[in-house]
């Protein structure tokens, strides 16, 4: 009794360490009552022409979206991608549907600013790392607004500046915002007093204190004077004028500190 071989019983055998597809049969011989009876299993069929280069194909699938992965970062997107080849009946052939190939990660190459919404956003190239090829960046999209916007907050910045005429002190401030990409403050506007979408200084009054002194009189005798100190308090006041958070100390009065002197 001879044997035979029926290549439909089988289909393909995926190698995907070596990126083949590798087509399988399956054997039989007829018996003496004329039945079929299979030798074993599906088994590899040798030689390079039964065995189909794999290669990825990602025309038919969509980056995955998944919310709230418990980072704190509110979504993630992953690239997907399929597994193909080109049967012997040289028909494409699906090895692996669409599924998760690797996470889409972002590179910001600027940023975008509003000043009418007072929000910064990060333009950024998305790329995924090679899993087959770990040196291998592959480019999805470039230049395009990320997802992770964020408003504008005002800070103060440099040092005092003092007006003893008027008995006030101005500080200038900067528009910042807040990277959720990468965790960094970005600076959206300069240190300086310029106006406009910030306030553009943090104003604070102040008293001035005795620098000098006079000898009024060289007579010896007797003096009784009493010394009052007014003592001031600080507090931090938060406000939210032109829709940005902006805080600034505020000074109050305490009660005075009262000392009696006497002097001779």
């Amino acid at each position: 009794m001879g044997t035979s071989r029926d290549d439909t019983k089988c289909a393909y055998r995926y190698d995907f360490e070596a990126g083949k597809a590798i087509k399988q049969t399956q054997y039989y011989y007829v018996d003496r009552e004329n039945k079929t009876q299979n030798i074993g299993g599906c088994v590899d069929l040798q030689g390079v022409q039964y065995a189909m280069q794999l290669y990825k194909d990602d025309s038919k699938c969509a980056l995955q979206t998944t919310s709230d992965k418990g980072y704190g970062m509110g979504k993630t997107q992953t690239f997907q991608t399929e597994i193909v080849f080109r049967g012997m009946d040289n028909l494409i052939h699906v090895a692996v549907p669409c599924s998760d190939y690797a996470r889409v990660q972002d590179r910001i190459v600027r940023y975008e600013k509003n000043d009418k919404t007072q929000t910064l956003t990060p333009i950024v190239d998305q790329y995924y790392n090679d899993p087959s090829n770990p040196n291998k960046q592959e480019i999805l999209n470039r230049g395009i607004a990320a997802q992770l916007s964020s408003q504008y907050q005002e800070f103060a910045c440099g040092q005092w500046e003092y007006n003893d005429a008027k008995l006030e002190a101005k500080r200038p401030t900067m528009l910042k915002s807040y990277n959720k990409l990468n965790g960094e403050w970005v600076e959206v506007t300069p240190c300086n007093f310029e106006a406009g979408i910030k306030s553009g200084a943090v104003v604070s009054p102040y008293v001035m204190g005795v620098s000098s002194s006079k000898v009024l009189s060289d007579i010896t005798t007797s003096h009784y004077f009493r010394i009052e100190r007014k003592n001031y308090g600080e507090r931090e006041q938060c406000q939210k004028p032109y829709g940005v958070n902006r805080c600034q100390p505020q000074y109050f009065h305490t009660d005075p500190s009262i000392t009696d002197w006497s002097t001779t």
